[in-house]
């Protein structure tokens, strides 16, 4: 559950409105940190997000629906998941796209063959610098300077993935979530809140 969490809280930037980045699209997404690699499948339309990796040779995935006002995380190996309710400040901080964060244009580069603007991402903690795809506004990119942590977008595909991607698991068993991960879980909301709040 806490790896599914760091997936989704790492791997979703913000963007503001004015930026008109790509709303719709799947691609493979990886983190670099250290010399190790991770990362999955994501896929994106609107506010709807899935994503697809593998924990402990174990395939999992997520699905976060500001419509619903939840996040599944599945095994489908075992047919079970978990629903946690997520409230508007926490789809603020999960979702791919809001106006929280401003962009400023530091100049143009070709990433992985890509034409690009390289911008830096204000009003967040550290310098992070995110890449735009100049032609689709598809994110290529994105570097934070402190914790040498990088995260790429390879393979993508603009278009809107298929709708059934996005729906709760059918047939399969629902687990509640213990009380102690819960307790951490909104205890992390509560972290990630403040910092953003320190930063505002």
């Amino acid at each position: 559950m806490r790896y599914i969490l760091f997936i989704l809280g790492f791997l979703f930037y913000t963007l503001p409105v004015n930026a008109a980045p790509l709303m719709q699209y799947t691609a493979t997404v990886l983190t670099t940190q250290g010399g190790q690699t991770s990362g999955g499948k994501m896929y994106v339309d609107n506010n709807k997000i899935r994503v697809e990796a593998k924990v402990q040779s174990q395939e999992v995935y997520s699905i976060v629906r500001p419509d619903l006002g939840k996040l599944f995380s599945v095994i489908p190996s075992q047919k079970v998941y978990t629903e946690i309710p997520i409230s508007e400040n926490d789809i603020k901080m999960i979702t791919p796209y809001s106006a929280d964060v401003a962009l400023t244009a530091v100049g143009d580069e070709k990433i992985n063959g890509q034409d690009c603007t390289k911008y830096k991402m204000d009003q967040i903690e550290g310098t992070v610098y995110l890449w735009l795809n100049k032609k689709t506004q598809a994110p290529v990119q994105m570097t934070a300077e402190e914790t040498g942590m990088k995260t790429e977008w390879q393979n993508l595909k603009v278009g809107a993935p298929a709708a059934k991607l996005f729906e709760p698991p059918l047939g399969y068993q629902k687990l509640d979530i213990p009380e102690e991960a819960a307790t951490q879980l909104n205890q992390n909301k509560a972290s990630k809140k403040s910092k953003k709040n320190n930063n505002d």
